[in-house]
């Protein structure tokens, strides 16, 4: 159920909001129709439709090409004792329910390459109306998959904008290989639910590569200025693990992306909706043979992911050589604030280092979450709308009314007067890239709510002092 707004202390609560659950996926572990220890089928699996050459798909129980025993359990992210297989050129599809308007649909796929085998082309994809006649989502790409092993990838669509227009069509799921190789496929499902952002493959675990390896453009992700601008990499070792192995926290599994200094990393993850709080926390990394540490910078903005306005950005100092550290950037829609980005596109840009010695930014684990703000709360708080450049001011405050000449009050992005750098993070108990100012007995009020009886108010403030 969608959680009801709450007050604590009269204002300034945000609570996450989501309602998600399951479409029905027919089959979606292939475990039917039931065969015999290392044996297969020659058929379609039961609940799912067939496009392609005769005996060329159909479900088998050989967990001893996963690194198993015949007939036991699949590996994980596979599920059960069984998985379809599909050769040539083909697709397994069924309909498993109907578009509606202001959803998120969420597929996620187990892939494998069977041992001694090598990767697929596959192409995994959400279709409306037919199957075959309109892709809502689609990702397509050799699975790169290890020899003898799954991985699991989940990618999906919203109807927030101009998708919606699909409402009301039935909604298809769909599996295609396109290669002569064996593709293995299992633990197909779908969900449904009202969350306005989402990011892809944001563990960057596609394109699979092989231990100390790398790959370029991450599957679900945009890469300029040219696709060897950044990519995916198995370099734990980097990190003060063993190269293929587990990165440590907070970056999660065993791949993470880079991007070299003049690349971006782009995706489109959803939608800007009113009154919501959107917050954005990203891995990023130093590899342990750089002696550097330079900035990074990343972006939320609306529209368009380069000539679209910056809703939150930031530019940190990169973590020590060896090292991930967590950065989150926030923007807020209501009352007023960022008011004309409502039903836009939002677009998650990931830039590279700013130094030579530092060719590469590690970055892993972007996660993003969508707060509903209460009926009561102190709109932008934090000061970071509007949005200035590093160093620049502006003599406004969204959803803040001043009082007094013009130019003696306004926001500043000004870290470089408290120990930081322009535009990059105030020091704490300061919060975000921005502070507001006030001089000359210039004041800024907000009414944010209504005085209700049985309540305790109490206003916190940060103060700051300019370095000059």
């Amino acid at each position: 159920m969608r959680q009801q707004p709450m007050r604590w202390m009269g204002v300034l609560a945000a609570f996450a909001w989501s309602c998600r659950a399951d479409v029905s996926v027919t089959n979606g572990g292939f475990e039917l129709p039931s065969v015999a220890a290392g044996g297969y089928t020659t058929s379609a699996p039961d609940g799912w439709t067939w496009a392609g050459a005769a005996d060329k798909v159909g479900v088998a129980a050989q967990a001893q090409r996963f690194g198993g025993v015949a007939g036991d359990p699949l590996p994980a992210p596979a599920e059960g004792r069984q998985f379809a297989y599909m050769i040539g050129v083909g697709s397994l599809y069924q309909q498993v329910g109907v578009v509606a308007t202001n959803r998120r649909y969420t597929m996620t796929v187990a892939l494998g390459t069977r041992s001694g085998s090598v990767s697929g082309y596959t192409e995994l994809g959400l279709g409306a109306g037919l199957w075959y006649d309109t892709s809502l989502a689609c990702v397509a790409g050799t699975s790169n998959m290890v020899a003898g092993t799954f991985g699991e990838l989940s990618f999906g669509f919203d109807t927030f904008g101009a998708l919606g227009a699909y409402a009301g069509q039935a909604l298809y799921a769909r599996v295609k290989h396109f290669t002569d190789n064996q593709g293995a496929y299992d633990a197909v499902r779908v969900t449904e639910s009202d969350e306005p952002a989402f990011v892809s493959n944001s563990g960057f675990e596609f394109p699979m590569v092989a231990a100390g390896g790398y790959a370029y453009v991450p599957t679900c992700w945009l890469v300029k200025n040219a696709a060897s601008r950044a990519g995916v990499s198995a370099m734990a070792d980097k990190f003060g693990g063993a190269a293929g192995g587990a990165l440590p926290a907070p970056a999660d599994g065993r791949q993470a992306a880079f991007v070299l200094n003049d690349g971006f990393l782009i995706q489109d993850i959803g939608a800007v909706l009113s009154n919501k709080l959107y917050t954005l926390t990203v891995a990023s990394g130093t590899r342990s043979d750089y002696t550097g540490r330079g900035t990074n910078t990343f972006w939320l903005r609306a529209g368009a992911w380069d000539s679209g306005a910056t809703l939150a950005c930031r530019t940190d100092v990169m973590p020590a050589p060896g090292t991930f550290a967590d950065s989150a950037i926030s923007f807020e829609t209501g009352k007023g604030v960022n008011a004309d980005k409502i039903g836009s596109r939002l677009f998650l840009i990931m830039g590279g280092a700013s130094v030579a010695s530092v060719p590469q930014c590690i970055y892993d684990n972007p996660r993003v979450v969508v707060a509903e703000r209460p009926d009561a709360y102190l709109a932008n708080a934090g000061f970071e709308a509007p949005v200035v450049d590093a160093g620049d001011w502006s003599g406004s405050v969204a959803a803040w009314e001043g009082v007094g000449a013009a130019g003696s009050f306004g926001v500043i992005a000004y870290a470089h007067r408290f120990g930081g750098f322009a535009g990059g993070p105030m020091p704490a108990p300061g919060e975000g890239r921005q502070a507001a100012f006030a001089a000359g007995g210039a004041s800024l009020y907000q009414d944010f709510g209504v005085i209700e009886s049985n309540k305790i108010y109490r206003l916190a403030v940060s103060c700051g002092r300019r370095s000059d």
